[in-house]
């Protein structure tokens, strides 16, 4: 299945759970012929990123493989894109970041994921939490917006929140916060889910 420059790889029609997701801007696509079938091969320059194959008896089906594909890829690298700025928080595989669009200035967050640390149950998780945010869309949810990935890591690029909950009680840490505020901050949440 191919979503918003994401292919989602599964083991067999019948599984619900991506094995593999591969994100496909910067990836490089050749029609390629392998013992009597025909294929198309997924690459980058990167020495990192894991060379892929897909084959198929029909040339018509990879063509038409080729030509959905194409539409999903571009070629850049996120280092080239985006400058990292500062760390927002971390977690036991992960960090997140804010950083800064090069071209646009928009300022955005980044969840930069270790899969080496992960065990395989944590990936299936990971590859669920990309295609959840990748579906989500309300204004009180932080939006999706790419994904990046190397042979260690997953970046994960979202939109950047301005302050948290947590600052904000961190404000009223000695006294109670005003009732509506309280009301309207529970609505937003309560909406969101």
């Amino acid at each position: 299945m191919v979503q918003d420059h994401c292919m989602f790889v599964y083991a067999s029609k019948a599984e619900r759970t991506a094995k593999h997701l591969i994100y496909l801007k910067g990836v490089y696509l050749k029609k390629i012929e392998h013992n009597h079938h025909f294929g198309v091969r997924l690459y980058h320059e990167s020495e990192s990123f894991k060379e892929r194959v897909l084959l198929h008896e029909s040339e018509s089906v990879i063509d038409k493989w080729m030509e959905v594909l194409s539409h999903h890829c571009a070629s850049y690298s996120f280092k080239e894109a985006y400058q990292q700025e500062r760390i927002l928080g971390s977690g036991r595989f992960s960090q997140v970041l804010s950083c800064k669009n090069k071209r646009t200035g928009e300022r955005l967050a980044f969840k930069l994921v270790d899969k080496e640390s992960l065990i395989p149950r944590e990936k299936n998780f990971l590859l669920d939490e990309v295609q959840i945010i990748n579906q989500l869309c309300h204004p009180n949810v932080i939006q999706f917006k790419e994904v990046y990935e190397t042979k260690d890591q997953l970046i994960i690029l979202m939109e950047q929140a301005e302050g948290t909950l947590e600052t904000y009680l961190k404000a009223y840490r000695n006294v109670q916060p005003p009732e509506k505020e309280v009301a309207f901050i529970m609505k937003e949440i309560l909406i969101g889910l």
